[in-house]
């Protein structure tokens, strides 16, 4: 227990490439609505009733439309591509899986090449909700290889076939690392460079490609330095568009990529200063506030250069204070997070914590923290504070209170927590016995209630 509790934790966030999107059609039809109700009339009104009525299954539809798509001469089989588009916007993700284990993923596959633009947009969005809802069509796909015959529409097409072709794309990435290597490995890299650098795009081009790329960008483990470098003077550019969508997809991507390898953090940091993070950190948008939070945390992980950047901004101390009397709970953990990494950093790192009473505040937090997630986060700060400290810095944190908030801990429902709050408490106390005659350290953790608290720790039951 005591080389687990006195080992310094300052330790990464889980990313897991999981993050799928499915999307509203955005298509243009040329049939009509009217139009398509006759088309569908024709072959089957049960095809209307589902279309007007959402409240009916859907599977029998599904299936009967993909039976006779073969079938039907070219405006009929548009129809009912456009009906499977239709019927899978309504977001019942379970319909993805459903044509995937009957068989019918092939019959959209034949539209991938050769047909109008329009079969071909529908078939693509109604390939990108089957991909977001079942992993096994993902992998089908990479299985045949269809994500390399994707990512050369996505080169030779226009922008709308672009544009779809991209939402597929995304959601192959987020099945795996895997998938996303094989998929770095394309020049599907250079041909999101490209785009970002046209001109006159649409918010919703621009926007799954911002995505796309953080999707290139995530994972535990680190894509290639070489080819993801030059996407950091676009995630620069892109950084100052008007759309909170997109600048929260470039932060995160900022973020996967400070997580996954530290020799990403000099490349972020020279495309997107501590003042540009502070800043967007000001936004009230947690979409903002959170991949800021997380990239802060990320260069507290690196070298103490880079530490040093953030400590010696005069606004750390308020942007810390703001985060923490936030009243989002995940953002308040992740702030206690950075801060317990700054701590385990050295000594010096506690000074400056002691400096802007950070126990203090952190008390505060901990008063009205209700979710033990959020308690666990700030005891970590407080437990790297005092293994960090010599003895004058010790002395320093308990007369701001630190060992009460520890001592506290000894009463939390987690035997782990207990254990190392023990460990801590043993600390401060031969910390107190240095001194020599009278331990002051001792006499305030009896007058806190700690020893009686200590004893009732022996018939506490986990």
């Amino acid at each position: 227990m005591e080389e687990y509790a006195t080992k310094l934790r300052k330790q990464k966030r889980n990313q897991q490439i999981t993050s799928k999107r499915t999307m509203r059609s955005n298509i243009e039809d040329t049939i009509n609505d009217e139009r398509l109700r006759q088309l569908l009339n024709d072959i089957n009104p049960l095809l209307v009733d589902t279309l007007i009525d959402t409240t009916k299954s859907k599977e029998e539809s599904i299936t009967y439309t993909f039976e006779i798509l073969d079938k039907q001469d070219l405006e009929h089989q548009k129809a009912l591509l456009i009906f499977i588009r239709k019927v899978l916007s309504r977001g019942e993700k379970y319909l993805g899986t459903y044509i995937f284990k009957k068989g019918y993923l092939p019959k959209l596959l034949k539209y991938l090449e050769g047909y109008e633009e329009e079969i071909y947009l529908n078939m693509a969005w109604a390939l990108t909700n089957i991909v977001a809802d079942s992993d096994d069509a993902i992998r089908y796909l990479r299985a045949y290889n269809i994500h390399y015959i994707l990512v050369d529409i996505a080169i030779k097409g226009n922008n709308k076939v672009k544009e779809q072709t991209l939402w597929i794309l995304g959601n192959i990435i987020s099945e795996s690392i895997q998938s996303r290597d094989e998929l770095l490995s394309t020049p599907l890299v250079e041909t999101l460079i490209d785009i970002v650098s046209m001109e006159a795009l649409s918010l919703s081009f621009l926007n799954v490609t911002c995505w796309v790329i953080s999707m290139l960008c995530k994972g535990k483990e680190s894509p290639a330095v070489e080819r993801v470098k030059g996407f950091f003077p676009l995630l620069a550019r892109l950084i100052h568009i008007d759309e909170t969508s997109i600048v929260s997809d470039v932060l995160w991507t900022f973020a996967y990529l400070t997580a996954s390898n530290k020799s990403f953090i000099p490349f972020t940091l020279e495309h997107l200063s501590i003042n540009n993070i502070f800043s967007l950190i000001k936004n009230p948008d947690l979409a903002i506030k959170r991949p800021c939070t997380r990239i802060i945390g990320n260069i507290c992980l690196g070298d103490s250069k880079y530490i040093d950047d953030i400590l010696n901004n005069e606004s750390t101390p308020s942007i810390f204070n703001a985060l923490l009397n936030e009243t989002e709970s995940e953002l308040i953990r992740e702030t206690a997070w950075c801060i317990s990494n700054i701590a385990a950093d050295s000594k010096n790192r506690v000074d400056y914590l002691i400096s802007i009473e950070m126990v203090s505040t952190l008390a505060l937090v901990l008063k009205k923290a209700a979710l033990p997630a959020v308690q666990k986060e700030v005891f970590w700060c407080l437990a790297n504070m005092i293994k960090k400290s010599n003895y004058t810095q010790i002395m320093q944190l308990i007369n701001q209170g630190i060992m009460e908030l520890i001592t506290e801990f000894l009463a939390f429902n987690d035997v782990q927590f207990a254990e190392i709050a023990v460990n801590l408490i043993e600390v401060m106390l031969r910390s107190g016995a240095k001194a020599g005659g009278v331990n002051k350290h001792a006499a305030r953790f009896e007058e806190i209630g700690g020893t009686n608290m200590l004893e009732l720790l022996q018939y506490k039951v986990y």
